[in-house]
């Protein structure tokens, strides 16, 4: 088959012609075929060039939750729940869920500026999370305190 031309019909109108490899011969005499690398966009074969390159699918590493219980010990005061990320990683996502009976004060920001006044009630039974509607996701530390004598139950996940 040297000397011929190898091509595909374009399925969107089916007369165009796409050339798939055209053999040529090299300056030493021998047959070399250049193929025409080729992607499948909407059913219609498109071939590879600079304004349609071919695609890529990224694929990203497996993240493992972080799940905890955990109980805050006295009134008032701010325990840490969930640790800002470490320098050079960013938090993916994150909830607090209130399972106790009682309400709790959460608190987004450094730990040691939590307040009472400053911290938001987190109902029985319901849950906030560090994902906003906008997509962004908070980085800061969450802090959590009870709001009564005895201590509170409370679960967090994290990644």
């Amino acid at each position: 088959m040297p000397g011929s031309n190898f091509s595909i019909i374009n399925s969107a109108d089916n007369v165009t012609v796409i050339p798939i490899s055209t053999p040529s011969n090299d300056t030493n005499g021998n047959t070399v075929v250049g193929h025409l690398g080729m992607f499948v966009s909407g059913g219609v074969a498109v071939p590879v060039d600079a304004s349609h390159p071919l695609p890529v699918t990224m694929l990203l590493p497996v993240q493992t939750s972080q799940l905890a219980k955990a109980t805050n010990v006295m009134a008032g005061v701010f325990d840490a729940a969930i640790a800002a990320p470490a320098t050079g990683s960013i938090r993916k996502g994150g909830s607090l869920w209130n399972t106790s009976q009682q309400t709790l004060l959460v608190y987004f920001g450094p730990h040691s500026a939590a307040t009472a006044a400053a911290g938001i009630p987190l109902n029985p039974g319901d849950s906030i999370s560090c994902n906003l509607p906008s997509g962004v996701v908070l980085q800061d530390e969450v802090s959590v305190a009870c709001t009564a004598a005895a201590s509170q139950p409370y679960v967090v996940t994290y990644q």
